[in-house]
């Protein structure tokens, strides 16, 4: 399934996904917010790279948002890439944001990318937690952009202009 914004989401309440055009307040964030509703599992792929998506159900696979605040009941078994992470519930997988808070209620093993990574007293959390200076995520949906070039091995660039070279 792909949610390419906050309409997409608004249009489909029976399913269980509901939007809204303010941010759901739990944060500070003005961007529009999408609901992944408790009695929904969803198996595929989120795509809602300006929005804030709350997760109170199932997700199944790729999670790309500006935001993702993953609720108590919330559970993610997959990726998840996102500018802020926010989990109190439970993910199994990946996470790469430039920002990752886990909550004393959330259950997490994950390799959690990060450059900033808070966790509260309580929280269960396995994996690795490898750090990532700020410049290193281009925003999301914008793969193939010039910082993934930056992230190439020092001489990579050369050294493909020489194997070309070579074959000719």
């Amino acid at each position: 399934m792909v949610m390419k914004t906050n309409r997409l989401a608004m249009h489909l309440p029976g399913i269980g996904i509901g939007g809204t055009t303010e941010s759901s307040g739990i944060g500070t964030n003005k961007k529009r917010a999408a609901l992944v509703e408790r009695r929904l599992t969803v198996v595929g792929i989120i795509t809602a790279p300006k929005s804030e998506l709350i997760i109170e159900g199932s997700v199944e696979g790729v999670v790309t948002a500006y935001r993702v605040f993953i609720s108590e009941t919330g559970c993610v078994i997959g990726d998840i890439k996102a500018d802020l992470v926010e989990v109190a519930g439970e993910v199994r997988g990946r996470i790469e944001a430039k920002a990752v808070a886990l909550k004393a209620s959330a259950r997490v093993d994950a390799t959690i990318y990060h450059h900033t990574l808070t966790i509260e007293r309580g929280a269960v959390v396995g994996g690795l937690r490898p750090w990532r200076p700020e410049g290193y995520w281009s925003p999301p949906g914008k793969q193939g952009s010039d910082q993934e070039q930056t992230r190439q091995p020092y001489g990579f660039k050369q050294l493909h202009q020489i194997q070309k070279i070579l074959k000719y």
